[in-house]
């Protein structure tokens, strides 16, 4: 059948129009693909705007954990305190004032019940609702810079040395968390210790220190 005067019949009933619309939605999509195939690689993403700010210390923030049921904040911070605080409101339930200078870190027990905060050379642990302390943990002879609950609750590590110096009280001690007996202290690493945790099932730590290294151990 003839087309209409004036009108060019199209190949296969494809018009060049639509090929070339196809071809720049590919190359569209191809150019999308690429690059969040880049982006997933570098792990550089656009930036996401903050949900909210919480500006309740006074100086610099030292770290910031969430309570295991996430409906509560803890920062430290080197105006000497611990906040607990809401997410998303910044309510504030407890400032903690128990150390003397800087707060470097603060950890939850498994529970959400007790706050264990390292400042100084002690370790505290509270209260979470009212800041009321249950132990001081003063093993420590240099300043303690981390601290982490064991997965069972009974066990608290401990990372200490003075990093701008370094000093002979680069350890990792580990103690009962209700008693503050010392279960044991860790010496492998040969300069300020920076952080220690616990793996899942709580059969090892693994602790970072000055020294450039990670060391794996068996917990005691």
């Amino acid at each position: 059948m003839a087309g209409k005067p004036g009108q060019r019949p199209s190949k296969h009933g494809i018009s060049r129009r639509t090929v070339i619309i196809g071809l720049v939605s590919l190359g569209v999509a191809t150019t999308a693909g690429i690059t969040l195939y880049t982006l997933a690689q570098t792990g550089v993403f656009p930036p996401s705007p903050a949900l909210f700010t919480y500006r309740g210390h006074s100086a610099e923030v030292t770290s910031v954990a969430w309570c295991p049921d996430g409906k509560r904040i803890v920062s430290t911070s080197y105006d000497s305190t611990a906040q607990v605080w809401e997410p998303l409101t910044g309510k504030q339930f407890v400032i903690f004032r128990g150390h003397n200078g800087v707060v470097q870190d603060a950890a939850w027990s498994p529970d959400g019940s007790r706050i264990a905060s390292c400042g100084g050379v002690t370790v505290q642990i509270w209260d979470e609702n009212k800041g009321n302390v249950f132990l001081t943990y003063q093993g420590h002879t240099q300043p303690v810079n981390a601290v982490a609950w064991s997965p069972d609750g009974k066990r608290i590590a401990s990372a200490s040395g003075y990093i701008p110096t370094g000093t002979t009280d680069n350890t990792v001690q580990v103690f009962d968390a209700t008693t503050g007996n010392n279960a044991y202290t860790y010496t492998g690493h040969s300069g300020p210790v920076t952080g220690v945790t616990w793996s899942p099932d709580g059969k090892y730590l693994s602790s970072s220190s000055v020294d450039k290294t990670v060391q794996i151990w068996r917990a005691p």
